[in-house]
């Protein structure tokens, strides 16, 4: 039994570890989910990657600086002794020649004691700026991750589309079918057939176009993500418009000063440069300022979005009320099969948009939150 408990609790570790690694669709094919996006950008993003080579080259160059300082300290104190030795030497009974040679020889040393203070690194300097990149880093992770969750919403949205315009050619397509019958039996004219069949070819341009748009948000999600194998990209997650309604935006100001890493930039900036005071407080503010700006029109956009998704999804409800009128009217005889189709087409349309507003709600929450937490 106590076996078959620890065969169980090893397969049940494995199942839970596996759970939280990006899984895969096929052979050579991973399927990415909008929760992976940070961790793989963390771990495989090259740009992240140079920057902390680049780190750990300046701070190996901080420590030669700083063994090469030790060394300079350690031959002061060698000059400083023999210095010393040297005054003890002189006394009144020394030789005056002697006693000169001495005497010219402790002020040579000690011009060298602080020729090597003039020599001395300044290890204050290397560290400001290592703190500066690491800021400036911070930073450009935050944007990266903020990018390709971004890329991962527009993906959807292309899907859609794609998705409508495939409906659209389908329903062209069977009309000029009937059309093109009609024209047989000379009840439309050439005109009107050309314009439809014009119309189709400009369908299919429009599809070729965003398949080709579609294949290159893959591969520039690829590159941020630091993929080289197939990919599958996941559903989308739903907006949280509960998030929305609950939102302090006073609270959200405050931490996003906090932790924004522009305003830590600057100081560091103006620290690196010896700014005084009252500058460092002058920039700092006006840089408050600009977040209170960026803050205000994102909140506003948000709760635009959310009413844009309420407004749409009220409008589907009437739709789907107008389609299920004309279904009875269709049954009774009283309304062709052709406006039907176009009844069932807007509320197909209204559906699509619904989609799309929902994403780009999401999307805007999510440059809420990066901002509130610091990307700004």
């Amino acid at each position: 039994m106590k076996i078959k408990s620890k065969i169980i609790m090893a397969l049940s570790f494995i199942l839970a570890f596996s759970s939280s690694l990006p899984s895969y669709a096929g052979s050579g094919t991973v399927t990415i989910s909008y929760e992976d996006i940070e961790e793989l950008v963390l771990e495989n993003n090259l740009q992240i990657k140079a920057n902390k080579y680049s780190l750990d080259d300046m701070e190996e160059a901080l420590d030669d600086m700083e063994d090469a300082e030790d060394d300079i300290r350690d031959l002061q104190r060698n000059i400083y002794d023999i210095s010393d030795n040297l005054g003890q030497i002189q006394g009144p009974e020394t030789d005056p020649a002697i006693g000169a040679l001495i005497k010219a020889t402790m002020v040579s040393l000690d011009i060298s004691g602080n020729t090597l203070d003039m020599r001395m690194p300044n290890s204050a300097d290397p560290e400001d700026q290592i703190r500066l990149a690491e800021l400036n880093f911070e930073l450009a992770e935050k944007k990266l991750i903020n990018g390709a969750k971004e890329l991962y919403v527009l993906y959807h949205q292309l899907n859609n589309n794609i998705s409508q315009l495939e409906k659209n050619r389908e329903l062209l397509a069977r009309q000029l079918e009937k059309s093109k019958i009609s024209y047989e039996y000379g009840l439309i004219t050439t005109s009107t057939l050309n314009n439809l069949e014009s119309s189709l070819r400009e369908f299919d341009n429009n599809y070729n176009s965003l398949i080709k748009q579609r294949d290159l948000l893959i591969l520039k999600f690829k590159t941020i993500l630091g993929l080289e194998d197939e990919i599958q990209i996941g559903i989308l997650p739903t907006a949280d418009r509960i998030y929305v309604s609950k939102i302090d935006y006073q609270e959200d100001l405050e931490e996003t000063i906090r932790n924004s890493m522009t305003i830590k930039i600057k100081k560091q900036e103006l620290n690196n440069g010896d700014a005084n005071k009252k500058r460092i407080e002058n920039e700092v503010q006006l840089k408050e300022n600009e977040i209170d700006v960026d803050l205000t029109n994102q909140y506003n956009l948000l709760n635009q979005k959310s009413n844009d998704l309420l407004l749409a999804e009220n409008n589907l409800i009437r739709l789907k009320a107008e389609q299920f009128k004309g279904q009875i009217q269709f049954y009774a005889g009283n309304l062709t099969k052709s406006a039907l189709d176009s009844l069932s087409n807007e509320v197909m349309k209204q559906e699509s948009l619904i989609k799309m507003e929902e994403s780009t709600l999401l999307k805007e929450i999510e440059k809420y939150k990066a901002m509130v937490d610091g990307m700004i």
